[in-house]
Order: C-alpha cells, then structure tokens, then sequence
C-alpha cells in the first residue's frame, strides 16, 4: 500500500503537536473533558454535513487517486474524520497552553472546573 499524504500531513501537524502539548497540559484536558468532548462532536457533525454537501453538489471532489486507507463513508475518506477530530484537540490544546502560560505570567490559580 501507497503511503498517504494526508496521513503524513495529520501526524506531523497535528498529531504530534497534540502529544507534545498534552505531555504538558493533559489535566487541563482531563477539568475540561466534557468541553472538549462537545468540541469535537460538533466538529464531526458539522464538518461531516458541509463535505459531504459540498462533495454532492459538486463544490469539490475527494481524489481517489491518491493513497489513503481505502475506506469511506458515503463519500468521504476516513482521513478527513480523522481530522475532525484531530483539528479541535489541537485547537483546544493550544488554548490550554496559552491559558497556562497567561496563569504563569499573572501568577493566579489554575482552573478546576466550575465557574471561574
């Protein structure tokens, strides 16, 4: 089998930046599981209706050319799910980090859940 692109594109950029951060950052993950949870099923959801509607009416095309795993669902590659669900950890990473660092610059409590 070929190797995939996308994969390479999805370990690289987002895969390892997101082990990198979570080395560092997996409580915030873990206080705020249920937030990120809701943020990747909402990516999912939306970005599985806006492709498979673009991908219908002929907006864009999937090449099916290219190396992937071979496997879709109705017309999307399993790569894309892939980032679905990659894309808002990473995103959701990065705000944690940067929230970490803002607490560490202004020296106040870490969050744990409730209001702040």
């Amino acid at each position: 089998m070929a190797q995939s692109v996308y994969l390479d594109f999805l370990f690289w950029f987002f895969a390892a930046p997101i082990t990198l951060l979570g080395i560092w950052i997996w409580t915030d993950w873990w206080y705020r599981r249920k937030t990120l949870g809701t943020m990747i099923a909402c990516t999912i959801v939306f970005g599985f209706f806006c492709d498979l509607f673009a991908v219908r009416t002929g907006l864009w095309q999937y090449d099916t050319g290219q190396p992937n795993l071979g496997i879709w669902i109705f017309e999307i590659p399993i790569e894309e799910f892939l980032f679905y669900i990659l894309f808002p950890i990473l995103v959701f990473s990065v705000w944690c980090a940067v929230e970490r660092l803002w607490r560490v610059v202004l020296r106040t409590r870490p969050y744990k859940g409730g209001t702040a």
